[in-house]
């Protein structure tokens, strides 16, 4: 097994690669100006800042709360053909929902329903 190593002036690694496998561990930034493609799991330990578009194109799981922070913006969800199917206004909270809204468990809950008339 080689490793090929890169050290700092102080004599720590930098950089280095597994001549058995490949792995590779930079001890810094990896700045990158092209496409990245990566064809195995990714596995991030800290926070990640995208600052532009995240394409999902499989099952998206979340294990936390999910906050959407932003103004003038909609929370939606479409179905294949780009049709929003429930959408929430970040400005106001203002929801609208196309199909059957169904709530169950009241228990006695105050629940108050605006139903605009139908023109």
């Amino acid at each position: 097994n080689l490793l090929f190593t890169i050290e700092r002036q102080d004599g720590t690694d930098a950089f280095t690669v597994d001549s058995d496998n490949g792995n590779t561990v930079i001890a810094g930034t990896l700045d990158v100006d092209d496409a990245t493609t990566i064809t195995n799991t990714l596995n991030v330990t800290n926070g990640v800042d995208f600052d532009s578009t995240l394409n999902v194109d499989g099952a998206a799981t979340f294990q936390d709360n999910v906050t959407i922070n932003a103004d003038n913006k909609t929370f939606a969800i479409q179905n294949n053909s780009n049709v929003n199917k429930f959408t929430v206004d970040t400005d106001n909270g203002n929801t609208d929902i196309q199909g059957t809204l169904n709530v169950e468990g009241g228990g006695g809950q105050n629940f108050s329903c605006y139903c605009p008339p139908v023109e």
